[in-house]
This record gives structure tokens, sequence and C-alpha cells, in this order.
């Protein structure tokens, strides 16, 4: 009889590893089940964001005579930050390169200024546009009546000039499918406009704020096509990780505050070079 009388004994020593193994598999689940912390919570616990930018007048630039950043989405940032109590620390980054930087973590999200196109919107989350830009054309002085419209560029073998990835690329190919495209890689804004310094293409398209800055550089090239809505106007936004709701919930909420305070438009009024209202 005692021998079977062991039998329950036997059978709870044997039991107790396997619970045990059960239980630390239950703990392990429950740690892995917690939620990831998102960035907005870690801005706030860390107690600053990281921004990126984008070296583009008026919206990030660096001031000649001080070497500081300043420019009109660098200081809307800076009031969001200083409502919520948090340092800033900023990035430079790239046009070809600020959406794999903000993936890989070297930013919470980039202040651009970024235009919202449908193929940017695959890859990252756009806020709520702050401010457009029109986009002009550049022509040697001797040509600026020959692109006086934009039937100009409808006509067959006119060359142009557009930055690889970039809205006029679209737009060209949409809306002007006679034309010779030069499709030009990289992230200089300028580059379109260089090429028809060096005849290389008949016109090069960018947006209004590069082609006036061009033009005022070189006095033999003039600028075309600039009324506001010629070649397409296009919002300016803030971008975030595709999963980072909370924070673009946020900045959208900053973004309205900016526009209902009068402060955005107060910052803009800093700045010789002015942008589009949406508003």
């Amino acid at each position: 009889m005692a021998r079977f009388a062991s039998r329950p004994v036997l059978c709870t020593l044997l039991l107790v590893p396997f619970l045990t193994l059960i239980a630390c598999q239950q703990q392990e689940a429950t740690a892995t089940s917690k939620p990831a912390e998102s960035s907005l919570e870690r801005i706030i616990q860390r107690k600053a964001m990281r921004v990126g930018y984008v070296r583009f007048a008026p919206c990030a630039e660096m001031n000649p005579q001080t070497g500081e950043l300043e420019g009109i989405f660098v200081d809307a940032i800076r009031e969001v930050a200083t409502d919520l109590k948090v340092q800033v620390e900023f990035k430079e980054t790239t046009l070809s390169t600020f959406t794999a930087a903000l993936k890989a973590g070297e930013f919470d999200f980039s202040i651009g200024p970024t235009f919202i196109t449908p193929t940017r919107a695959l890859s990252v989350k756009f806020t709520e546009p702050l401010l457009a830009l029109g986009n002009s054309g550049i022509v040697k002085r001797e040509n600026a009546t020959r692109f006086s419209t934009l039937d100009a560029l409808s006509k067959p073998g006119v060359r142009i000039a557009v930055l690889q990835g970039q809205a006029m690329e679209q737009l060209v190919r949409s809306r002007f499918s006679s034309a010779r495209l030069i499709v030009i890689a990289g992230s200089d804004l300028t580059a379109p406009l260089l090429a028809v310094e060096a005849g290389q293409a008949d016109i090069g398209l960018s947006n209004s704020v590069t082609v006036q800055n061009f033009s005022a550089a070189h006095r033999e090239m003039t600028p075309v096509l600039t009324a506001e809505n010629a070649l397409a106007r296009l919002a300016l936004a803030w971008v975030v990780r595709t999963e980072d709701t909370d924070l673009k919930d946020f900045l959208n909420s900053s973004i309205e505050w900016l526009n209902q305070s009068g402060k955005l438009q107060q910052i803009q009024s800093r700045y010789p070079i002015r942008l589009s209202a949406l508003r």
C-alpha cells in the first residue's frame, strides 16, 4: 500500500517543473504584449523632440550673421515645443534621404518642408498642411516670349528639365506628354535650372522660391509661368512615420493652434519671402 500511496506525491513532484514553466511563459507573454512606447510618449519623457529639417528658405535656413537655424517652420515648431515645455534638437537631412532617416529613427518627425504627394504618402504620414508654394519655370531671357503660356510646354520636342521624384516630374508626365522630359537625380533644387543655363534644356521647372532666387543670381535667366496657380500650387506639411498616429494627431492640433492664435502669421511676417496661406 505504501508503494501506491507515494504515487500522488510523485505526480506532484513531476507537475511542479511543468507548472513553473507554464507560469514563466505566461509572464513572458504578458511582458511581450505590453504596448510599445509611442514617439509622442518618448518626446514627453525625454523632454526633447528630435526634429528633422531640409534647408530651404524661408522655412528652414541658417542666418548668415548669427549662424543660427531659423525660418517659418523652425520658429513654428519652437513655439510648439515651448508650450509643451520640451527642448528641440534639430537634425539636418535632404529631400532624397529624409524618409529613410525618419524610418531609421534619426529624428522623431520632419518639418521638411515637404510637398504632399500621393507617392510620398505611401511611405510616410503627412500632417495637415501649414502653407502652400507655387511652382514656375526658368528660361534664357531670349526665350521668355516663347514660354509665356502653358501651351508652350505641350509642343513636341520641347526639352523640360525637372528633379526626379518631385511634383513637377509628375505634372509634366501627366499633362505634357509630347515634351521631351529631362529627369535629373539628386536633391539640388536648382539642378533643372542649371540644365537650362548649360543649354541642356529649354525650360527648367522648380518651386517659385528657388526660381526667383536663381534668376536673381543669374541675370541671363528669367522666370516664366509665374502666376500662382500656373504650374500647380502645392501644400507644404510636416511628416511622421506611418505608425505614429498619436504624434500626427498632436502635431495637427498644434498646427491648428498656430493658425487660430495668429502665431503662424506673426512668424511668417518676420521673413521677406512669403508663402501662400491655406486659410
